[in-house]
C-alpha cells in the first residue's frame, strides 16, 4: 500500500477539501431537514393560529409575551418532529467527498486521499457549486412564508374578546348577589374574615363545575342553601348585636335607677348575647369581639368610669355593624324583579318602549309588536253591523225575525204505571251458566241455593 504524501502542500489541500466538504454537508442536510419540515410546520401553524385566536377571545387579559411563546413552542415542536425522519437522509463526510469526486470528475482522488491511499489534489479555482446541488427557493420559501403569514394574521385579525362581565352574565344571578353580599361584608369589616373566606370557597366550588351544570337543579338547590345560610347567619348576628347593644345602653344610662332584679335581667341578656356571638356561625370582626369581651357589665362602675369617647366609639361600632347587617338582610338580597318585570322599565319604574333586558330570574323581555311594526290606525270610528230590510235575499248573519213561544206542557197528574210483562223468556243462558262454572263452584252454588 502506498503511503500518502505528508508534505505541507498536501496538508493544506486536505484542509481545504475537508472544509469545503463540511460546508456542502451542512447545506445538503439542511435541505433535507427543511423539506421534511414542510408538513409538520403547516399542521402546527394552523393549530397554533387557532389557539392564539381562542386565547385572544377568552383570555384577553393574557400578556402578549405569553401569547408569543405559543408560536415559538409550536415551531420548536415542528423542528423536533422534522429532524427525526430527516436524519435518515443526512450525508456523511465521506459521502460528500464521493459527490465531489463525481461532479468534479476527479476519478475518486478525494476518496482515495481520505482513505490515505493517495495525495490530496489541488482545489480548483472559482469553484461555485462543487456538488451540483441548487436551492429551489419556491419550494423552500412557500411553506415558510405561508405559515408566517398565518401566525401573523392570528395576532392581527380583530377578535371580539369575551369580557369578564359577559362571562359572569351567564352565571346564575344568585351567585352575583352572593358575591356582592360577601364583598360588602368584607369592605365594611363587619364579619370575621374566616367566615367570608369559607363562604367564598363554597361559592367557588359551585363555579368550578362545568358551565352546562350551572343551572341544574342540584346546583341551584346548593346555591339556594348557601344563600339562605348566609342570610340566616346575618339575621342571627344582627339579633345578637341588638340584644347586647340594648342591654349595654340600658345599664349605662339607667343602671343607677334600676332595681336589682332589672339589672340582673339585663346582665343576663348581655352575657347570653356574648356567648351566642362567640359560638355563632357568623362572628363579628375580631376587634369588636375583643372590646365587648373585655367589658364586664356587672361592674357598673366600669361603665360609669369608662372614657365617654371610648364608650361612644364602641356603641357606634355596634350600631354600624347592626346597620350593615340590616341593609344586607333587606335591600342586599334582590330576589324579585321590580313591578313590571319582563318589560323594559326605566329607573323610576315607568315602562319604556323597546325590548327589555331578559334574564333567568325575570321575564324574557319581549317587546310589543314583536312581529313587526303595527299598521297606522285609520279613524274609522266604531264598527257596527248594517241592518238589511230585504227578507227575500238575506245575507249570512242577518237576523230575519224573532218570535215568543211557550212549550205545550201536559200538566195532568199521572200515577204509577206498570212497566209491562216479558213476552219471550230468554234462552241459552243456562248453557253458558253451566259451562262457565268449575265443579267446585257448582257444588258450592247448589249448597247455597238449597
Amino acid at each position: 500500500m502506498s503511503q500518502p504524501n505528508l508534505n505541507p502542500q498536501n496538508e493544506q489541500h486536505k484542509r481545504q477539501w475537508l472544509t469545503l466538504a463540511r460546508q456542502c454537508r451542512r447545506k445538503i442536510n439542511l435541505a433535507w431537514w427543511l423539506d421534511t419540515l414542510t408538513i409538520p410546520l403547516t399542521i402546527l401553524a394552523i393549530l397554533t393560529a387557532l389557539t392564539v385566536i381562542l386565547l385572544r377571545k377568552f383570555y384577553a387579559d393574557l400578556a402578549l409575551s405569553y401569547q408569543i411563546l405559543i408560536p415559538l413552542a409550536g415551531l420548536f415542536m415542528a423542528a423536533i418532529a422534522a429532524y427525526l425522519p430527516a436524519r435518515k437522509h443526512f450525508e456523511s463526510l465521506q459521502g460528500i467527498l464521493v459527490r465531489l469526486d463525481a461532479h468534479l470528475k476527479l476519478n475518486n482522488a478525494l476518496t482515495s486521499a481520505f482513505d490515505q491511499r493517495g495525495p490530496w489534489p489541488a482545489i480548483p479555482e472559482n469553484l461555485k457549486n462543487p456538488t451540483g446541488n441548487q436551492w429551489k427557493l419556491g419550494r423552500l420559501l412557500l411553506p415558510i412564508v405561508g405559515t408566517s403569514a398565518l401566525l401573523l394574521s392570528s395576532f392581527l385579525i380583530p377578535v371580539s374578546a369575551m369580557s369578564l362581565t359577559a362571562q359572569q352574565s351567564k352565571q346564575p344571578h344568585a351567585w352575583q348577589v352572593l358575591d356582592a353580599a360577601l364583598e360588602e361584608l368584607d369592605e365594611n369589616e363587619i364579619v370575621d374574615k374566616d367566615y367570608i373566606e369559607k363562604k367564598r370557597e363554597e361559592l367557588d366550588q359551585l363555579r368550578q363545575k362545568d358551565s352546562e351544570e350551572w343551572f341544574f337543579h342540584s346546583t341551584l338547590e346548593a346555591t339556594d342553601n348557601l344563600h339562605n345560610s348566609l342570610k340566616s347567619d346575618a339575621s342571627e348576628l344582627k339579633r345578637q348585636l341588638e340584644q347586647a347593644s340594648h342591654a349595654l345602653n340600658q345599664l349605662n344610662e339607667f343602671g343607677s335607677e334600676m332595681t336589682e332584679k332589672n339589672k340582673e335581667r339585663l346582665m343576663d341578656e348581655y352575657q347570653d348575647a356574648m356567648k351566642q356571638l362567640e359560638s355563632g356561625a357568623m362572628k363579628p370582626n375580631k376587634e369588636l369581639v375583643d372590646k365587648l369581651s373585655q367589658l364586664d357589665p356587672e361592674m357598673l362602675k366600669q361603665l360609669s368610669n369608662m372614657n365617654p369617647q371610648q364608650l361612644e366609639e364602641l356603641k357606634k361600632k355596634m350600631k354600624d355593624a347592626i346597620d350593615g347587617l340590616d341593609q344586607l338582610g333587606g335591600n342586599g338580597w334582590p330576589e324579585q324583579p321590580k313591578p313590571g318585570g319582563g318589560k323594559n322599565d326605566s329607573e323610576d319604574g315607568d315602562e319604556e318602549e323597546g325590548p327589555g333586558q331578559g334574564g333567568v330570574d325575570r321575564g324574557p323581555g319581549h317587546a310589543g309588536n314583536a312581529t313587526g311594526k303595527e299598521k297606522e290606525q285609520l279613524n274609522t270610528g266604531n264598527i257596527i253591523p248594517l241592518e238589511s230590510n230585504d227578507t227575500n235575499s238575506p245575507l249570512p248573519g242577518d237576523l230575519l225575525q224573532t218570535t215568543d213561544s211557550d212549550h205545550d206542557v201536559d200538566k195532568t197528574p199521572t200515577g204509577p204505571q206498570a212497566g209491562g210483562n216479558t213476552q219471550n223468556q230468554g234462552s241459552g243462558g243456562n248453557r253458558v251458566w253451566k259451562n262457565s262454572l268449575l265443579p267446585k263452584e257448582k257444588k258450592a252454588l247448589k249448597n247455597f241455593l238449597k
